[in-house]
This record gives structure tokens, C-alpha cells and sequence, in this order.
């Protein structure tokens, strides 16, 4: 995505199995963690421990809901755990409002219950997902990477450089409503 245009694009089209497997694919393919809103503490991902970056670190989201926000690293454990879900299990549940991160930036995003998939898109990505059935239309906002000079630097970031090898991070879309 180097050197184009890439914007968060919102879609509300229904999300069957087949269309959630296609975003899981994509997202399993590009992201080295995974965040969720939490309500309570679950036991299927209480074992999971082990893999949390960071418990409500992250203020700068697509979708921020004001609940705690737990990110893990994306492990294989966890990948399972997730393809066992269909889309709405992430929908006003315990762990709600999935969303992905490639290198401290937010790739795709959901809001479950208002049926939204957010995903950070170049015009070229976003006719391909259409082509699959999305409903890419409506433009959330842009996402032109910073240095992290430019940038202030968090506990989270640090981590994140750490864990992922992360050079810069990225200005996310804060919590824009549609």
C-alpha cells in the first residue's frame, strides 16, 4: 500500500459465513494481533493470558465504545478461537467489536451490533472487496502514516515496536461516528 491513497471504508451489508470467512482470511494473512471491546471476563479467553499486549492502552480506535479494550497477540491458539465464532457472536456479547492490527495500525474493524465492517482500503482493495459482495461505499476517513518522531510514543507503542518490529505507527479515524 505504499505510496497510495488508503482510507477506512464502512460496510453494512449482511455477513454470512462465507463473507466473514473471506474478512477472517485477509485478516489472519495481514494482522499480528487482535482487539476486542470486553464486558466481563470470559474463560475461553482467560486462557489466553499468555498472548495480551495491553488492557485499554489503546484510546485511538475506529470504533471506540468507551469499555475496556484487551489487545492479544494473533496466535494460532487464538485463530482457532476466533474461526469458531460467526460474525454475530461478536455482536454485544462478553468480547464484542473484533478489530485487527498490522503493526500498531487498525486494519479492519467492526462494530457488530450496528453491523458495520470497517477496513483501511486502497480504491484498487476496495473494488476487489466489492467484487466479492461488500458494500465498500461509505468513506470513514484517510490514514496517511506519520513518522514516530512526529508522533507521541505510549507504553503500547514501545511494546508494539518490540513485539512486531514496528517502525511507525499510524493516525487512526478517533471514534468518528458515520
Amino acid at each position: 500500500m505504499e505510496n497510495q491513497l488508503v482510507k477506512y471504508y464502512c460496510d453494512e451489508s449482511p455477513k454470512p459465513k462465507e463473507k466473514w470467512d473471506l474478512i477472517l482470511s485477509e485478516a489472519f494473512n495481514l494482522a499480528d494481533s487482535v482487539g476486542f471491546n470486553v464486558h466481563n471476563n470470559e474463560k475461553e479467553f482467560e486462557l489466553l493470558d499468555s498472548e495480551l499486549i495491553e488492557k485499554d492502552a489503546i484510546k485511538c480506535r475506529i470504533i471506540n465504545s468507551g469499555r475496556s479494550f484487551y489487545l492479544y497477540k494473533l496466535s494460532d491458539k487464538l485463530k482457532k478461537i476466533i474461526r469458531s465464532k460467526d460474525y454475530n457472536f461478536w455482536a454485544l456479547g462478553t468480547f464484542e467489536d473484533i478489530s485487527f492490527w498490522q503493526g500498531g495500525t487498525e486494519i479492519f474493524s467492526t462494530n457488530s451490533h450496528e453491523n458495520y465492517l470497517i477496513a483501511r482500503l486502497t480504491d484498487e482493495q476496495r473494488e476487489k472487496w466489492n467484487g466479492l459482495g461488500f458494500d465498500f461505499t461509505f468513506d470513514w476517513g484517510t490514514d496517511l502514516t506519520k513518522e514516530l518522531e512526529n508522533k507521541p510514543t505510549t507504553p503500547l507503542i514501545e511494546r508494539l515496536k518490540k513485539l512486531f518490529g514496528m517502525k511507525t505507527p499510524a493516525n487512526r479515524v478517533d471514534g468518528r461516528e458515520p
